[in-house]
């Protein structure tokens, strides 16, 4: 058994060896060629461009940014998102004002302008009117309507209040801003009848001095003379102020 297996030794050796050459000379299998697949490639035709709609009437066409000369291709950038504009405040309502804007403003547009008062009776003349009733030509013994007198006061404030209500100021001489003073001298009866109504001095205008002088008139007859007053006829000198303020009147102390 043991000559057996000796003898088969070298033979195994050389077929082993057979072998190992026979492998190292085999030729290395080529690799083999990838065959590319067809891609199957389809031709659209090009979309046309459909006109454009008519722009309804009354809004201007959109204008078309002018077409430019071909460039060079540029790299594409990926596009950022733009914020959306907020739309503007409509500017309608500044240039048309609202329904009750409108009606207020025909309200003050309809509402009567205000009455000016009456100017007031003024006793005092200013000072460069400040004259006796002597120097301007007045009886003597004359009593001035503004007298401080105790004795005189309660029957000269009764004149003064019905003058006021009859005396006003001439729509005319409103109109075109006519001033002025005037000083006049009146009598009054015992029984408070008016007589010798006269202009010492004038104010200017004939209409001013024509409605002091109607005012006065008018107001009698006053109250009889009382007898603590200790004069009958009474003569007295009263001033006659116009002064258009355009605000307001102003009234002597």
């Amino acid at each position: 058994m043991t000559l057996a297996r000796n003898a088969l030794t070298p033979f195994l050796l050389v077929s082993l060896a057979f072998h190992l050459m026979f492998l190292v000379r085999w030729p290395a299998r080529a690799p083999r060629e990838r065959v590319p697949e067809e891609i199957p490639v389809t031709v659209l035709p090009a979309p046309q461009e459909s006109a454009p709609r008519p722009a309804p009437a009354g809004t201007e066409a959109p204008s078309r940014p002018a077409e430019t000369a071909a460039a060079t291709p540029k790299r594409a950038t990926p596009a950022t998102e733009v914020p959306r504009l907020q739309p503007s405040a409509p500017v309608a309502a500044e240039e048309h004002p609202s329904r009750v804007e409108v009606a207020k403003a025909r309200v003050i547009e309809t509402e009567p302008a205000p009455t000016r008062p009456l100017p007031k009776l003024k006793d005092l003349l200013p000072n460069a009117y400040n004259f006796s009733a002597e120097q301007l030509g007045g009886r003597e013994g004359s009593i001035r309507l503004d007298s401080k007198d105790p004795k005189y006061v309660p029957y000269l404030t009764l004149i003064k209040q019905a003058v006021e209500v009859e005396w006003s100021y001439p729509p005319v001489a409103l109109q075109y801003g006519l001033q002025g003073a005037l000083l006049v001298e009146f009598t009054i009866l015992g029984n408070g009848q008016v007589e010798d109504v006269r202009i010492l001095r004038s104010s200017g205008y004939t209409v001013l001095d024509k409605e002091a002088t109607r005012a006065l008139r008018a107001a009698a007859p006053f109250p009889p003379i009382p007898p603590r007053v200790g004069k009958s006829p009474l003569p007295i000198v009263a001033t006659f102020v116009y002064s258009d303020k355009r605000v307001r009147y102003e009234v002597a102390p």
